[in-house]
């Protein structure tokens, strides 16, 4: 009896829970046989969402490409500010500061600033964490730089807690040598430039075997300031 009442429920309950699914499409009236509307609308629909999902996930593309300039240009802007905030601890210091355009870690680093900005060769050039190098080459608008850590550079250093004075060279690593000291440095002492009519600048700290662990990232890069001598 039961099974005879369930079966006779979903006889009479089907059939309307489809006539008003038809008049909810507003199908009912239409020549077309009832499956074949209830297809067609399941088409539309299946094609609707999909038509609003491709511009969702547009849309979300969008927000993602923004988010992810907006934090490059956050971070640009701190490396800035912290490079504008190391020159200014040097009283009188005059510099032209400028962005680097292509980076070389073992080669050579190019800036968009030349002889009309005032650079020229030898220069020395810094960021907020030290020295990075020097001019190597000038034209009118752009620069090449030889970074600190490539073999052909070298320039001359001082231990500051010992006066000591030396030869820095760069040695294709992440670290430069000391060359010419009359005795071992002491791990951990820090290590300044020590040319003539230019402010002592970081190079890096002390490491065994005379050795100097720069601050510098080379694949980091963004802005550098060249600097000029008093």
């Amino acid at each position: 009896m039961l099974n005879k009442n369930i079966r006779l429920f979903f006889k009479l309950t089907i059939p309307c829970l489809l006539l008003l699914y038809l008049h909810k499409q507003k199908l009912i009236g239409t020549n077309m046989p009832p499956l074949f509307c209830i297809k067609n609308s399941f088409i539309k629909s299946v094609k609707k969402c999909t038509s609003e999902d491709q511009v969702l996930v547009k849309e979300e593309g969008l927000i993602m490409e923004d988010t992810l300039a907006n934090k490059v240009l956050t971070a640009e802007n701190l490396r800035l500010k912290k490079l504008l905030n190391f020159l200014s601890s040097y009283d009188g210091l005059e510099y032209v500061t400028t962005h680097v355009t292509i980076t070389n870690v073992r080669g050579a680093i190019f800036i968009a600033a030349g002889t009309e900005h005032g650079i020229q060769k030898d220069q020395l050039i810094i960021n907020e964490d030290g020295l990075v190098g020097k001019v190597i080459d000038v034209n009118k608008l752009s620069a090449r730089l030889l970074p600190l850590n490539n073999k052909n550079f070298h320039i001359p250093v001082m231990i500051v807690e010992s006066g000591m004075k030396a030869i820095a060279v760069g040695t294709n690593s992440d670290y430069l040598q000391l060359l010419y000291l009359p005795t071992r440095a002491q791990e951990g002492n820090m290590v300044v430039t020590a040319v003539n009519n230019l402010p002592k600048i970081y190079v890096g700290q002390v490491i065994k075997n005379n050795r100097i662990k720069s601050n510098i990232n080379l694949k980091q890069i963004d802005f550098v300031s060249i600097v000029k001598p008093r």
